[in-house]
């Protein structure tokens, strides 16, 4: 019976809660009484985790597609649908995150084949990769869910001062989840992976 927080926050700010941590069978659209909450208290919301690459990639159909000469990546958007198609019919919209981070990239994502056996993939493999794999997200939510996904955390955490980098005049994070503790994207493409993403972000 309370007033609903967002329209408290109206004159200031949309208002939202993350939809769930890691799990899918934890998701919010899946309970009834937090649907509700949603419902009533939230013009915003984020999947956070699962729309993070480690939870849309498919390796063994990623592997698959490799084998034929395909470097496009394959996404399964099945969970992240739920949500969606939930936002869609309730009015309430959500920011997308995030499509490239230092982690919870899977290793095997940056190799050739989509095999954590094989070696790391050169430049240009890496830049198609990544503009196929914005692509695929966006146009997916654009087209099946217009309007329903507002903005999108293009690049997360991608400054770290700690590393200590110098050559993009800004600290790009150097470090991260690779076997050697290293930020892969920087590994590969340098500090300029920040600047692609936006770019094929707003192609």
């Amino acid at each position: 019976t309370a007033i609903p927080l967002k329209e408290a926050a109206a004159p200031y700010f949309k208002f939202g809660m993350a939809m769930t941590g890691n799990q899918a069978s934890t998701f919010a659209v899946k309970s009834p009484e937090m649907r509700e909450l949603l419902k009533y208290h939230c013009n915003t919301t984020t999947a956070t985790n699962l729309m993070k690459p480690q939870y849309m990639l498919v390796q063994s159909e990623c592997k698959k597609a490799a084998a034929n000469g395909i470097e496009d990546p394959v996404i399964d958007f099945t969970v992240t649908d739920e949500a969606l198609a939930f936002c869609r019919e309730n009015g309430i919209g959500m920011r997308g995150h995030t499509l490239v981070w230092h982690a919870q990239t899977p290793d095997w994502f940056f190799r050739v084949g989509y095999d954590e056996n094989n070696e790391y993939v050169d430049a240009e493999t890496m830049k198609y990769r990544l503009e196929s794999y914005i692509r695929q997200m966006l146009t997916h939510c654009q087209e099946k869910y217009p309007g329903v996904v507002y903005c999108w955390d293009v690049v997360n955490e991608c400054v770290e001062v700690g590393d200590r980098e110098t050559e993009s005049g800004w600290y790009c994070r150097t470090s991260g989840h690779s076997p050697n503790n290293t930020n892969q994207w920087y590994d590969i493409l340098g500090y300029e992976y920040v600047e692609l993403a936006f770019t094929y972000a707003r192609k």
